[in-house]
């Protein structure tokens, strides 16, 4: 008799060991007696152990995706500042120009300004020269006509 009850036991442990789940096979959840050696004749140990083994290698060849991608991210940060530092020399250049520009006009604009100057007096004496009355003596008119002449030297005429 005590064969038939092993046996019926042994039955009843097979078939309980058929019926886990590796989800029903967590460590974590302390499993009796029964239950663990259901859930290592039913292999769902084993199911666990790959199951966690291949979501082990998902998440480490995520990882070096994500490394690759922080390395290429860096690199580009790196070629983006140096871009950066190139066009702001670039542009200091443009900005030192554009400031020699400015200056060069200025004392272009000065030089004008003297030139016409020079030019508004050139035709002043020209004028009182042509108003002199014809009584003015001729020492008196190749006075002035020296003045004129001056004038227009100093102005490259």
């Amino acid at each position: 008799m005590s064969y038939k009850l092993i046996a019926v036991a042994a039955a009843a442990l097979m078939l309980s060991a058929c019926a886990m789940t590796p989800q029903e096979c967590d460590p974590t959840l302390d499993p009796g007696f029964l239950d663990k050696i259901g859930c290592t004749i039913s292999g769902s140990y084993a199911q666990r152990v790959e199951d966690k083994e291949a979501n082990l290698r998902a998440l480490q060849s995520e990882n070096e995706r994500l490394v690759k991608l922080q390395q290429l991210l860096s690199n580009e940060e790196a070629l983006i500042s140096d871009s950066k530092a190139i066009r702001q020399a670039q542009y200091q250049k443009i900005q030192a120009q554009v400031a020699d520009l400015k200056q060069a006009l200025a004392e272009d604009q000065k030089l004008n300004d003297s030139l016409r100057t020079q030019l508004n007096q050139l035709e002043t004496q020209s004028a009182e020269l042509a108003q002199m009355p014809e009584e003015a003596s001729i020492l008196e008119r190749q006075q002035r006509l020296a003045e004129l002449q001056e004038t227009a030297a100093a102005l490259g005429i």
